[in-house]
């Protein structure tokens, strides 16, 4: 069901969700998501990820994978191919 509305400080609002996560986090994952998933796409590079995710500097798409993930894009397609992970198949790319 829906959220419900918060106050915070100063007046400020946020929804929380039964996830107990906010609207920021839930959007921060699902760009995580679709990052991760249009890694794997052979014609896409970290550049054109991170313009078509909106970032507006492919430096700002590493730091916040880095930071989302741990790792790098690069150290992270690495990591999928050492231990043979298969991620299941986003149909919105």
């Amino acid at each position: 069901k829906g959220g419900q509305i918060l106050f915070g400080q100063k007046g400020q609002s946020r929804v929380a969700f039964p996830t107990g996560k906010s609207p920021h986090e839930l959007i921060q994952i699902k760009i995580t998501e679709i990052a991760k998933n249009a890694l794997l796409t052979p014609d896409m590079n970290t550049k054109r990820i991170a313009d078509m995710l909106g970032f507006q500097y492919p430096q700002h798409f590493l730091r916040f994978f880095k930071k989302r993930v741990g790792c790098t894009p690069k150290e992270y397609l690495t990591t999928l191919q050492t231990d043979e992970i298969s991620l299941p198949h986003n149909p919105l790319l």
